[in-house]
């Protein structure tokens, strides 16, 4: 985040997506064509094209990671080392004396930031569940990682800077909605080779727009490499001819349904057992299937809309045109001299992404030790 960009950036960012692809003499069914590859752009055409674009140039999509036993275990692992009494695994050069002590108040709710009378600490309001008042503490230093779209509620006294309290009313998120759905047998893993699926994900123009398969059973599987000339190779997974055909039949969970913007808006807000037969029968047709096949097989499902969210009232953070030009710097600059910093995915150069939110809280919490430090020192 800089305050001040290069004209190319600018003009990128007072441009959306769909105007620079119309610019680069895309026809309009060429679009029509690119939005059901490419869904997050796709489904956003009028956003910023370089709130976009940002997250490729880096080539951070090439590096994807994941966790083995699901991605619970990441806030787990904060919430072990933080409650440990002696850490020495995640921190041996620092001793349990210097790390403090933490506290975790779970079911509670930001409800107010202050800066104290003397403008040398901030003090928190804030309720629970067991307690119907507000509560208020005190402190040195806070790191406020509330998405913009929450803080908008907060009681805010002294107001941030000018620029950050736009930015909190401003800042564009865009609706997203998964569907899961529990099958009694995986049907997307049964047949041979070239019709299994295992893994990945299936792109349409239907209202579902993506699907997403589980790769738990990837490792019984062999891979297919498939080289046509002057494109790119690529493979794909299918179940050996010695692999029991029973791993087909075992229960399984489909990401079903995930879309973004007015395509999520439009599906979440169906009554539930209408937007359950919907996305039924569309998994019918992308796969193939006889109408009324998946009904028997299907056992449960799961439906969340960000819009709907308490503590998120939207998904994702994505630029409007102009918006990284007003927002960006100010977004990320701290408050209250120095007192309050900020992190989350809405803070980063990577938004919507878990990255973004990882690098955003350690350079907070470096900004932060720095503070400290030179406080220490004045």
């Amino acid at each position: 985040m800089k305050p001040f960009y290069h004209p190319k950036t600018l003009y990128w960012d007072a441009n959306n997506i769909r105007q620079i692809l119309e610019g680069r003499g895309l026809s309009q069914g060429a679009i029509n064509l690119l939005k059901n590859f490419f869904p997050l752009a796709g489904q956003n055409l009028y956003e910023s094209y370089i709130d976009y674009v940002q997250e490729l140039y880096s080539a951070d999509l090439s590096y994807l990671y994941e966790i083995p036993g699901g991605i619970a275990r990441l806030p787990a692992a904060f919430y072990n080392s933080t409650i440990c009494r002696y850490p020495a695994k995640d921190y041996p050069a620092i001793t349990p004396n210097a790390l403090g002590r933490v506290t975790w108040k779970t079911g509670t709710r930001a409800e107010g930031i202050y800066l104290n009378s003397d403008g040398k600490a901030v003090i928190l309001g804030y309720g629970n569940k067991e307690n119907p008042g507000r509560l208020y503490e005190q402190f040195d230093y806070v790191v406020c990682a509330i998405p913009f779209s929450t803080l908008r509620t907060i009681d805010i006294q002294p107001l941030f800077s000018s620029l950050k309290m736009q930015a909190i009313r401003e800042v564009n998120y865009i609706n997203a909605q998964k569907t899961f759905v529990l099958f009694s047998k995986r049907f997307w893993e049964e047949g041979g080779p070239g019709v299994q699926i295992v893994g990945g994900a299936s792109y349409t123009d239907l209202p579902v727009t993506q699907i997403y398969y589980p790769s738990d059973h990837a490792q019984y599987c062999v891979k297919k490499w498939t080289n046509i000339p002057g494109s790119t190779p690529s493979t794909n997974l299918y179940y050996g001819r010695n692999i029991n055909s029973s791993l087909s039949k075992e229960p399984g969970v489909l990401l079903a349904s995930y879309s973004f913007n007015i395509e999520a808006t439009r599906l979440a807000n169906m009554p539930c057992d209408l937007r359950f037969e919907e996305i039924k029968r569309e998994l019918e047709m992308v796969h193939g299937l006889p109408k009324g096949y998946l009904d028997p097989i299907a056992i449960a499902y799961k439906t969340v809309n960000w819009d709907d969210e308490e503590w998120f009232r939207g998904a994702l953070c994505f630029y409007s045109p102009e918006q990284k030009r007003l927002f960006s710097c100010a977004a990320a600059t701290p408050e209250y001299n120095n007192r309050v910093f900020f992190a989350g995915e809405h803070i980063s150069a990577k938004h919507r992404w878990m990255q973004g939110s990882l690098k955003s809280g350690m350079e907070a919490a470096n900004a932060l030790a720095l503070a400290c430090k030179l406080q220490q020192h004045q």
